[in-house]
């Protein structure tokens, strides 16, 4: 890296972030984005059982690692 990007750098707090700091985040997201799907009827057409959406919801939790 640029030894001079690097100084300017030098002036800025570093902030460190973790996958978990925005697990809640996340998780807020998808599950209101399963829900906004399922209201809309572009996932099995409004007849996803509740245990199925729980299971969508937790493998999009697991899988996405924080992004």
């Amino acid at each position: 890296m640029d030894p001079d990007i690097v100084l300017q750098f030098e002036i800025f707090p570093t902030i460190v972030l973790q996958p978990d700091d925005n697990f809640e985040d996340i998780k807020h997201f998808v599950d209101t984005s399963v829900q906004k799907a399922i209201d809309d009827k572009l996932l099995l057409d409004d007849e996803v059982p509740l245990d199925l959406k729980n299971e969508i919801c937790e493998v999009l939790h697991e899988r996405s690692k924080g992004m």
